[in-house]
């Protein structure tokens, strides 16, 4: 077995093929007839494997990629050999319809049903048998039927077997045409065959495509009162029902199944018949005032919002806390809430942003007897001064870091104008003492000044009653005096 299923037999121990492929174990056989290289390396074992006498062995050279190019003549033998798996593997084979198309017709009629629908879901049929496809729609196997029936082109191209279909004995296959998105514009007959048709499914197929209430609106009613909730159900969840069938909406809205009057109250149009809305938010079933007391247009009818608010129920109670139109829409509500008995109604109220725009209520929230109440009340008036505070901190930092800065540049100018007086003298002596060593001449002056403003941003030196007179060879000769030098 080992040798066998080794990938590098046919290459490194081609001597030992032979005798693999004539072992008494057929699952040996079988590996050597599905290795890649069995067509090339030892194409005179092809037709021996291929007459095996175990099928295994056959379904593995059927199955082969090379069968197809290298031995065509093999394949017409296994397409009539006598174990199904090995005609299945022969009618699968991507070419058959192009290389073999006489087996086409021969496998079209083959006696076991998953050959049949083997061929029946070739993307080629339509286009190369279309023959068949007639044939395929009238085969006794539900599923050779099925498979003809899932091709988009069918509608199109043989609207005759469409009308068979639908009125085929297998509901599955009447369910897939009523699924057609286009049975109401292409086949408007066919839509009250099958709003009638005994299977439930079917009925419901149509209850629920959205062309009913404009291409056949006669048929709501009819389906309305149908016996089955689960078509009711579907009516009552339409968004047209409010506007075109309001008196259907009211029946249903009294239907004695509890999930057709639950899609009533999730209706998007409830809240536009108002003596509905106002049934259900009596309705004895917890769930359908739930679905009343999360309408964000509830507040509309106030007696019905008040009628919620004192309910006995506390999942109703909790979910009108957390209507979002709550505190814009009835603020007089928000107190009976915030009394609630049920700390979980009180939270949902204190968790509120706009709760520090009720003083009042948020006092008795702050002070609630549950600490979990407490605390929500505490952030949510927290996150509120946050929101406002933000801002004021933002401009007390700036300026802050305004002031810091203006007192800086207030210091460097004044030190930049006191500092030449206050660093007359022992200026005056440092110009003095440099000048004359640096000149072959003593210079004098009276008086020295210095600023930093007459020529900004350049320092202004100013030194009056200037005189310089020579030294040796030319001593006491005076080179230069002025009043000014800058």
């Amino acid at each position: 077995v080992f040798l066998a299923e080794h990938p590098n037999l046919f290459t490194k121990a081609p001597y030992l093929v032979e005798k693999l492929a004539n072992d008494e174990d057929w699952y040996i056989r079988g590996q050597i007839a599905q290795n890649p290289y069995l067509f090339d390396k030892a194409p005179h074992l092809v037709e021996k494997l291929a007459n095996d006498e175990d099928w295994g062995v056959r379904l593995q050279i059927a199955l082969h990629p090379d069968l197809f190019t290298q031995a065509p003549h093999l394949v017409e033998k296994l397409a009539n050999d006598k174990y199904w798996l090995v005609r299945r593997a022969i009618s699968e084979h991507p070419d058959l319809f192009t290389k073999f198309p006489h087996l086409v017709e021969k496998f079209a009629n083959d006696e076991n049903k998953d050959i049949r629908a083997t061929i029946a879901r070739n993307p080629n049929l339509f286009t190369k048998f279309p023959h068949l496809v007639e044939k395929f729609a009238n085969d006794e196997d539900i599923n050779v039927r099925h498979t003809i029936i899932s091709y988009p082109d069918l509608f199109t191209k043989f609207p005759h077997l469409v009308e068979k279909f639908a009125n085929d004995g297998y509901w599955d296959v009447r369910y897939q045409i009523a699924s057609y998105p286009d049975l109401f514009t292409k086949f408007p007959h066919l839509v009250e065959k099958f709003a009638n048709d005994g299977r439930s499914d079917i009925r419901a197929t149509i209850a629920r495509n959205p062309n009913l209430f404009t291409k056949a609106p006669y048929l709501v009613e009819k389906l309305a009162n149908d016996e089955d909730w689960y078509i009711r159900e579907q009516i009552a969840r339409h968004p047209d029902l409010f506007t075109k069938f309001p008196n259907l909406a009211e029946k249903l809205a009294n239907d004695e199944d509890k999930i057709v009057r639950y899609q009533i109250a999730q209706n998007p149009n409830l809240f536009t018949q108002p003596h509905i809305a106002e049934k259900l938010a009596n309705d004895g079933n917890k769930g359908i005032r739930i679905e009343i007391s999360q309408n964000p247009n509830l507040f509309d009818l106030p007696n019905v919002a008040e009628k919620l608010v004192n309910d006995e129920n506390l999942d109703v109670r909790l979910q009108i806390a957390k209507n979002p139109n709550l505190f814009t829409k009835a603020p007089h509500l928000v107190e009976k809430l915030a009394n609630d008995k049920n700390f979980r109604v009180r939270m949902i109220i204190a968790n509120k942003p706009m709760l520090g725009d009720y003083p009042e209520i948020a006092k008795k929230l702050l002070n609630d007897k549950s600490s979990l109440v407490r605390y929500a009340a505490k952030n949510s008036l927290e996150n509120k001064y946050q929101k406002y505070k933000q801002p004021r901190l933002k401009f007390r930092k700036m300026k802050k870091a305004l002031k810091i800065t203006g007192i800086i540049l207030l210091v460097l100018l004044i030190a930049l104008f006191t500092a030449p007086f206050i660093f007359e003298s022992q200026l005056k002596d440092f110009v003095k003492r440099t000048i004359n060593d640096n000149v072959n001449a003593t210079v004098e002056f009276s008086d020295l000044s210095l600023s930093f403003f007459r020529s900004f941003p350049q320092a202004t030196l100013v030194l009056s009653d200037v005189s310089v007179v020579n030294h040796a060879p030319f001593a006491g000769d005076t080179l230069a005096s002025g009043k000014e030098i800058l």
